[in-house]
């Protein structure tokens, strides 16, 4: 991710979006971590498919394992500063994602 940030193809992490290629077994143990893997990663997107592009890492440690860095998709939330596709969908929250929706409003 440092090197697509330094080539100013992102400004920051949460700007991005990993795509995880893996096996099978990668898959399951990764998918085991639920929603926490964009915190951990710090970005503002984490899913699992095909990684393409030109910002794509092949681990040298686990084989099989790809690393995809793309554009996050949809809007900065004023809160938390993720993107998300969420953000502008609730009308009293238009600025928020739904995670920061329901922390203002619980």
């Amino acid at each position: 991710m440092e090197i697509a940030r330094a080539a100013k193809f992102l400004g920051n992490s949460l700007e991005a979006k990993v795509v995880l290629e893996a096996t099978p077994d990668q898959e399951q143990f990764l998918k085991s971590f639920g929603n926490i893997l964009a915190d951990v990663f710090i970005v503002s997107q984490v899913e699992f498919g095909k990684a393409k592009g030109d910002w794509v890492y092949s681990s040298e440690e686990l084989t099989g394992l790809k690393v995809g860095i793309e554009k996050a998709e949809g809007q900065k939330c004023v809160r938390c500063w993720k993107y998300s596709t969420f953000v502008s969908k609730d009308p009293q929250h238009p600025d928020l994602c739904q995670r920061c929706v329901g922390i203002v409003t619980s």
